[in-house]
């Protein structure tokens, strides 16, 4: 008898044991899908919430952008080029591009009145090979020269939009800075043969 009572404490002891560890091991197995699920739960709304803040401020830039090209585009009319005339503009021959009867090669009154009144930088382009160059610009290259002769360049976010004869909105990084920026093409007789730019920076963005 005592053998098997003992035997009997012994099973007793064992299933007790065991239904220990199983409670404890549910327990900790449900408390670390209940935190994992929680967790990815805080994440997933975090990141949903991010991205949420992020493309309200993109839209918020965008929408910056768009009204301050409609301020610098008021300031042109009519737009002719002249590929037979060339002027020198940094030590690239250009053709000449002219607005409302005056030359813009070379010509910052519009581009820095544009610059000081509304903190943006702005360009005009002229249609240069296959490419287009800036004949006219207030957006200043890292060591803090005009960033005249230089070109836009085919692997531009802008170029092939413009090529088509549209509107390019959207982000660039320009000599070290990040912008919002609209490009939109300058057409005559139905071929484009310029760009209108204005770029936001995105620093200033943030700090209003």
């Amino acid at each position: 008898m005592n053998s098997l009572a003992k035997k009997v404490t012994i099973l007793q002891v064992l299933i007790v044991s065991f239904a220990i560890f199983a409670f404890i091991f549910y327990i900790n197995f449900y408390l670390s899908s209940y935190i994992k699920q929680e967790t990815e739960q805080k994440i997933t709304a975090n990141l949903t919430g991010l991205e949420q803040t992020v493309n309200v401020y993109n839209s918020a830039l965008e929408d910056t952008a768009i009204k301050l090209f409609t301020v610098f585009e008021s300031e042109f009319s009519h737009f002719h080029i002249n590929v037979s005339e060339k002027i020198m503009v940094h030590g690239v021959e250009t053709p000449l591009i002219a607005a409302d009867g005056y030359t813009l090669n070379n010509n910052f009154a519009k581009v820095d009145a544009f610059t000081n009144l509304t903190g943006a930088v702005a360009t005009i382009f002229a249609f240069h090979g296959d490419d287009f160059v800036r004949v006219s610009t207030s957006l200043k290259k890292e060591d803090g020269s005009r960033a005249m002769g230089t070109m836009l360049g085919k692997t531009s976010p802008a170029y092939e939009p413009i090529m088509k004869k549209q509107k390019y909105i959207g982000s660039a990084r320009l000599f070290g800075q990040n912008y919002i920026t609209v490009y939109a093409p300058i057409i005559e007789n139905d071929k484009t043969v310029g760009i209108l730019f204005i770029g936001y920076n995105f620093t200033e963005g943030l700090k209003h």
